[in-house]
């Protein structure tokens, strides 16, 4: 759960055909944009299914739409949602789609 009344976001975005080097150049805007208002948390992209989702850690919805208006990455929705860990307190800053976390 969020602290300081700060929430989850999921930002879904349709992207048919785009590549891997733009969703890490994208990635890399959104967490240079992020500040005290919303935190990029990850993104992840769905080659097959044509999608792209990112996690935000945020005031509001407006907070993350802002941030991402900023990194010029254009979403389809923004749903609030509650975030469970895994085995890291923090997730990873992927810097590409390697699978290797220290890369």
């Amino acid at each position: 759960m969020a602290s300081s009344g700060r929430q989850f976001y999921l930002v879904e975005r349709y992207a048919p055909s785009i590549s891997p080097d733009i969703v890490a150049a994208a990635a890399r805007r959104l967490r240079e944009t992020s500040d005290e208002t919303a935190r990029h948390v990850c993104t992840v992209l769905v080659s097959a299914e044509e999608t792209c989702r990112s996690v935000f850690e945020a005031m509001n919805a407006h907070a993350v739409e802002r941030a991402n208006q900023h990194a010029d990455f254009p979403l389809d929705r923004i749903v609030e949602v509650e975030w469970y860990s895994g085995t890291l307190a923090d997730p990873p800053m992927s810097t590409g789609h390697s699978s290797h976390a220290d890369e």
